[in-house]
């Protein structure tokens, strides 16, 4: 009796309500209002930011007009924009409506609730059998860009539920043709633990689907090797073993091809000269940067220094590059120099090493070294601008003697070197150095050119696509590389 005469108060109270303009409306709303069990000191936050970011995103937008850039994020919300709503489409809309008949949509496991919202805008007036068709390829366990606001979820759910009025009608692919049975069963038996058991569209939790290989293995338990390098901080032991086993497939399969792939360039740090030091070749592209080359971080602290006198760090890299050879004690007797004493000195180092009167306490090889380098320095820097950057700069290196002291490999790197600084020339100087910089820690050693080399470098996201006879991956315990310093932290 008691639940019949609350269910009766119930019904009363709905058809009481039921005649209040906009009523449905704001409940509906009701769902997607915060929590209401946030403390007080969340809710001010949460009333500052209700405040402050839509002023920021307008300052965004001004900052975008006046430099004609935008970012991905607001490519994708601008289309968005551009669509009109779902209850008055714009112009725009109604002519994609028309001119749109096929969309083909790749990687959508990686698709962010902006750009899902993109497609359903664009598939709004669609209605089965118009003529219209969707299709969407995807591998849930392959989302890999949470970072990039990617949401597994959208893909289970589109798989479910379609996308508006598009239902899709899922296909499983199951064969995997690109790698040998031995690698497919061993990843199958390793990985179907590590997934949930069944999918969850909110939590964007994906269950495992093992594969089937079309190539067979004789040896199906030989096919993957784990090698473990315990306590090798340094990681020279696991350089080493790379170095070691690529030299045995080298040696076993002069035929085959070998990658060496990581998640992250720095990772090759330790492997690079395992690799040099074993006289193994090999390809990459954008993997080896020069800039930790001898040869050119001196020859950019020699631009450094030559374009800015009062670069402290500059000058004494350059007096300690293969062309000066100052010890270590005459480096500290210039350093701590009288004349390049307290703040208003560290302008004046040049002027102290340029004064032989101030060499009395440097050693013999010192001072013959230095006397070498300032009737070098001397007139080039009494020629600075009268000249074009990269023909001042080159004709100083040479005279200086680096060809010398460069390996003939290196010449290559010289040469790219020597290109950035004419690419970044402005009137005989360097406008904006930390530009410079950035961009030479970008420069990278070009591709070996050898048809015979047989192993090659890369990141693996570079090597997506790509088969090989033989793949090394190293610094698995390794994570990659990530933003900590996010502006704000958002959850859907």
């Amino acid at each position: 009796m008691v639940y019949q005469g609350a269910k009766a108060d119930c019904t009363a109270l709905i058809e009481s309500l039921s005649g209040t303009p906009g009523l449905l409306e704001l409940l509906v709303e009701c769902r997607s209002l915060p929590s209401p069990d946030y403390k007080q000191d969340q809710w001010r936050l949460l009333g500052a930011l209700t405040r402050l970011l839509p002023g920021l995103v307008a300052e965004l937008l001004v900052i975008f007009s006046e430099q004609g850039c935008v970012d991905y994020p607001q490519i994708t919300g601008s289309a968005v924009a551009a669509l009109g709503s779902e209850d008055c489409p714009s112009d725009l809309a109604l002519i994609l409506d028309h001119s749109i008949t096929h969309l083909l949509i790749d990687e959508f496991q990686d698709t962010s609730s902006s750009q899902f919202a993109l497609l359903e805008r664009l598939t709004e007036g669609w209605q089965p059998g118009d003529g219209h068709s969707l299709f969407i390829v995807g591998d849930g366990m392959q989302s890999c860009y949470g970072f990039r606001d990617a949401n597994v979820g959208l893909f289970l759910a589109a798989r479910e539920q379609g996308i508006g009025n598009a239902k899709l009608v899922p296909v499983d692919l199951k064969v995997n043709f690109r790698s040998d049975a031995g690698v497919v069963h061993w990843v199958n038996r390793t990985f179907e633990s590590a997934f949930p058991r069944d999918n969850d569209i909110s939590r964007g939790a994906v269950s495992y689907s093992p594969s089937i290989a079309h190539t067979g293995l004789p040896d199906l338990n030989d096919a993957v090797r784990v090698k473990i390098c315990l306590d090798d901080g340094q990681r020279q032991r696991e350089a080493l073993e790379v170095a070691r086993i690529a030299s045995a497939i080298q040696t076993d399969y002069p035929d085959e091809n070998t990658a060496i792939l990581v998640r992250n360039r720095t990772h090759l740090r330790e492997i690079i000269p395992a690799l040099q030091h074993a006289g193994i070749g090999w390809q990459a592209v954008e993997i080896d940067p020069l800039i930790h080359r001898p040869v050119i971080s001196d020859l950019f602290a020699l631009t450094r220094a030559l374009l800015n006198p009062a670069d402290r760090v500059a000058w004494l890299a350059v007096f300690r590059a293969p062309w000066c050879g100052l010890s270590l004690a005459d480096l500290q007797h210039l350093a701590g120099n009288k004349l390049d004493a307290g703040s208003a000195g560290h302008s004046a180092l040049w002027l102290s090493v340029a004064d032989p009167g101030q060499w009395t306490q440097m050693s013999q090889h010192g001072k013959t070294a230095l006397k070498r380098l300032v009737n070098v320095i001397g007139p080039a820097l009494r020629h600075k601008q009268r000249k074009p950057l990269r023909q001042w700069l080159e004709g100083t290196w040479l005279a200086l003697g680096g060809p010398a002291t460069t390996e003939p490999s290196e010449f290559a790197h010289v040469t790219s070197f020597f290109e950035l600084l004419e690419a970044h020339e402005y009137g005989g100087i360097i406008r904006d150095m930390p530009a410079f910089g950035e961009a030479a820690e970008r420069l990278y050693a070009k591709p070996a050119t050898d048809p015979n080399i047989k192993l090659q470098i890369m990141t693996i996201h570079r090597a997506k696509g790509l088969e090989f006879d033989h793949v090394i991956i190293p610094g698995l315990d390794r994570s990659g590389a990530s933003d900590p310093h996010a502006l704000l932290l958002w959850h859907e």
